[in-house]
């Protein structure tokens, strides 16, 4: 047989005080007349703005706790490290694929350029517990290079604006530190990978491709407040597109 017990009891008013005689001046009414009828000498009044009923049911429970001389975790169902992470991050990338020969040392010094570019990043993950959560990232890589007048001719112009935009599911590993202030994640994601290069070799075109997309990436948050933490991360996106589609505009 379940049995239970009450152990601990709180309750949150809120600081405003409205008296009988404070409603004496707002409306047609008395102390006495209040009281014959009621019974209610005051009452309390809310007037802030953030204060909620959850939020001061959240404070009857801390007292609860507190009455009951028990910590949180002790409560059946009760997970402090579940919760969303929501991250956005932007820096330096490079594409570590396969050199371009092309046989002189100005385009393959213009290419090796187009293999740098940067990169933006966001995700939204649940974490279900200290360890695991899902959710899902988006992530656009640019890089772009001119070259005008190679091999000492002005008129041949070498130009390329490459992007590609990647977005998926994402299965997350976290492991906090001691203090459970830092963490550090392991993140994976599988999704669509797009690709989109408009390029101009004295005759525009725009490339366009899509494939399977995979990213693999270490991370590392440290907390600066409650809810705010800054980090580092590092990271592969990877893809082969195998078939494109070539805009000419004509």
């Amino acid at each position: 047989m379940i049995k239970s017990k009450i152990i601990g009891v709180g309750y949150y008013v809120p600081d405003n005080i409205v008296k009988n005689t404070d409603l004496e001046k707002k409306m047609n009414t008395s102390d006495e007349w209040i009281q014959e009828r009621t019974g209610i000498k005051e009452r309390r009044w809310v007037n802030d703005s953030k204060l909620t009923t959850s939020s001061m049911g959240t404070y009857a429970s801390e007292r609860a706790i507190s009455d009951a001389n028990i910590s949180k975790d002790e409560i059946p169902g009760f997970n402090k490290n579940s919760g969303f992470r929501i991250a956005i991050n932007s820096g330096y990338s490079y594409d570590p694929g396969k050199d371009y020969d092309s046989g002189s040392s100005e385009l393959n010094d213009y290419f090796d350029k187009l293999r740098s570019g940067y990169h933006i990043e966001g995700s939204a993950i649940y974490l279900f517990d200290e360890y695991f959560g899902l959710g899902v990232r988006y992530s656009h890589f640019r890089a772009k290079n001119e070259l005008i007048g190679a091999f000492g001719d002005p008129s041949v112009v070498y130009r390329n604006d490459i992007s590609t935009n990647f977005i998926g599911p994402q299965f997350s590993l976290r492991f906090l530190n001691q203090s459970k202030k830092n963490a550090f994640f392991l993140n994976s994601s599988i999704g669509y990978l797009s690709y989109e290069n408009e390029q101009d070799y004295s005759n525009p075109v725009k490339i366009t491709g899509n494939a399977i997309g995979f990213v693999s990436e270490v991370a590392y948050d440290i907390g600066i407040s409650e809810n705010w933490s800054l980090g580092l991360q590092i990271g592969i996106t990877a893809g082969r597109v195998k078939k494109v589609t070539l805009e000419d505009g004509t």
